[in-house]
C-alpha cells in the first residue's frame, strides 16, 4: 500500500495483512472441517484414508465395502477438490505473508500430494505445482509439473496454454533460473548445465523450425547426461524427472498433432 506520492504505507500494510490472515485461517477451517465430514461418511471412500490420516479423523464406523457408485464418485472428486482449495489457500498464504528469504511451500504441495493421491486421474495439482516450483525459479520442475498436468487424463483447461507460456517465456529468456529443489542438487558443472540446457532444449523443440538450433542443444545436453552417469554424480530424483518430463512431452507432443492444431514438436530425445 503506497499514499499519492508513491510511500509505502506500513501501518495500513500490516491491518490489510492481518485481515487477509485471518480471511485464510477461516476457509481453511472450514474446508478442514468438512473434508472431516467427508471422511468419516458412513458411506466410505476407500481412496480418502489417506487423507483420513493426514486429518487424525476417525473412520471405523464408515463402510468401504458396500457403498452407492455414484455417491463415492461424489465423495472423491468432493474431496479432491476441496484439498486443492486447502493447497491453494496454503499457496496464497505463503506467497504474499512469508517474509522470508525461503519461503515454506510445504504445506501447500502437501495438499496437492494428497489431491494427486486420491484422484490421479486429475493434472490440476500438477498445474497449481508448477505454480509454487515457478516461483520457486526452477524452471526444469516447472515443466515437469506442467507436461504432467497437460498428460493427466483429465488435463486442466489452461494446461496447454500455461505450458506454451512458460515455454515461450523460455525462449525469449524471460524466465530466469534461481533455484533447485534440495534433493536435485548435483555436481557444480553438470547442474549449472543441465537445469539450463533441459528447459531451453524443451522449448526449441516447441517453438523452433531451426533443426541446428535444438540438435546442438540436444548433444550438449546428452554429453552432460552421460558424464554424469558415468561418474554417478546425478541424483536419482532429477533423472526421473527429467525422464518423465520427456515422456510426457512427448505424449503432448502426440496430442497436439492429432489435434485442432498444427504441431512443430521434434520427437523429445529421439536419439539413441
Amino acid at each position: 500500500l503506497r499514499d499519492v506520492n508513491g510511500k509505502k504505507k506500513p501501518v495500513e500494510h500490516r491491518k490489510k495483512a492481518s485481515q487477509y490472515l485471518k480471511f485464510i485461517k477461516a476457509s481453511q477451517r472450514f474446508y478442514r472441517s468438512y473434508i472431516h465430514g467427508l471422511a468419516s461418511h458412513p458411506a466410505g471412500v476407500g481412496e480418502i484414508q489417506a487423507v483420513a490420516r493426514r486429518f487424525n479423523i476417525d473412520t471405523s464406523l464408515a463402510d468401504h465395502t458396500a457403498r452407492d457408485p455414484k455417491l463415492h464418485n461424489a465423495i472423491l472428486l468432493s474431496c479432491h477438490r476441496t484439498l486443492i482449495h486447502l493447497g491453494d489457500l496454503s499457496r496464497y498464504r505463503t506467497a504474499e505473508l512469508d517474509t522470508k528469504k525461503e519461503k515454506d511451500w510445504g504445506p501447500a504441495i502437501g495438499y496437492y500430494d494428497l489431491a494427486t493421491a486420491i484422484y490421479p486421474a486429475s493434472g490440476v495439482s500438477y498445474n497449481q505445482l508448477a505454480i509454487i516450483s515457478k516461483a520457486q525459479g526452477d524452471r526444469t520442475r516447472t515443466l515437469y509439473n506442467l507436461y504432467r498436468a497437460l498428460s493427466a487424463y483429465e488435463p486442466p483447461p489452461t494446461a496447454f496454454d500455461n505450458l506454451d507460456l512458460e515455454l515461450k517465456k523460455i525462449r525469449e529468456g524471460k524466465t530466469p533460473q534461481t533455484a533447485q529443489g534440495p534433493e536435485d542438487r548435483l555436481e557444480p558443472s553438470q547442474s549449472a548445465n543441465l537445469q539450463r540446457w533441459f528447459p531451453l532444449l524443451h522449448a526449441c523443440y516447441f517453438d523452433s523450425d531451426d533443426t541446428e538450433d535444438y540438435e546442438t542443444l540436444e548433444g550438449k545436453m546428452l554429453k552432460c547426461l552421460l558424464e554424469g552417469l558415468r561418474e554417478r554424480s546425478l541424483k536419482t530424483t532429477a533423472i526421473n524427472r527429467f525422464v518423465l518430463s520427456n515422456i510426457a512431452a512427448d505424449f503432448a507432443a502426440g496430442d497436439r498433432w492429432q489435434g485442432k492444431t498444427h504441431s512443430r514438436f521434434y520427437p523429445i530425445m529421439a536419439h539413441p
